[in-house]
């Protein structure tokens, strides 16, 4: 199947969405900590990854990022909204979902999993699942912003055979 939309359009389209809604307006709200009930988090990220290993076609190096926001509802559970972006040179993908993420300690390591709409070139669009891991190492005093290293799988339901995504990145969140 000829693959025609570029991954730099993808990611070109991920860049402008980041920047209109880049988190200087976005502050968590009045807490006694950023990871309290009630706080708001963005956070933007980046990193490389695999996709299609698990077919006969090979794999596809691919680049991988990220865009989230979300609220912490308790210490150990937040929702977010996420975008997850894939490209490479003629391959480009994208997975929009609904996430849940939960802090086991309470602290900054967390599990994700989520569901949502997969989208990669001009196919039909599907359905796919992210599942991942992460820690927010805090940046500064108030652990307002954070480095966040994470890994992940992405499975969907687009094209024939079904796309699959494995990635390592970092990210950085505003709590």
């Amino acid at each position: 199947m000829v693959r025609t939309i570029k991954a730099k359009r993808l990611f070109a389209l991920a860049a402008a969405v980041a920047s209109i809604a880049a988190p200087s307006g976005i502050r968590a709200q009045e807490a006694d900590s950023p990871d309290s009930e009630g706080g708001l988090f963005a956070g933007i990220g980046l990193g490389m990854g695999v996709m299609d290993c698990f077919n006969s076609y090979g794999c596809y190096k691919v680049l991988a990022g990220n865009l989230r926001f979300g609220s912490r509802l308790s210490p150990n559970v937040a929702i977010a909204v996420g975008v997850e972006a894939f490209g490479a040179e003629d391959v480009g993908a994208a997975l929009v979902s609904a996430q849940v993420l939960y802090y086991p300690t309470g602290g900054d390591m967390f599990v994700l999993a989520g569901a949502g709409a997969a989208f990669a070139n001009q196919n039909s669009p599907g359905v796919g699942l992210t599942l991942g891991i992460g820690y927010d190492i805090p940046l500064n005093k108030g652990a307002t912003v954070a480095l966040t290293p994470y890994a992940g799988v992405v499975l969907t339901t687009v094209d024939d055979p079904d796309w699959q995504f494995m990635y390592l990145g970092v990210s950085i969140t505003w709590k």
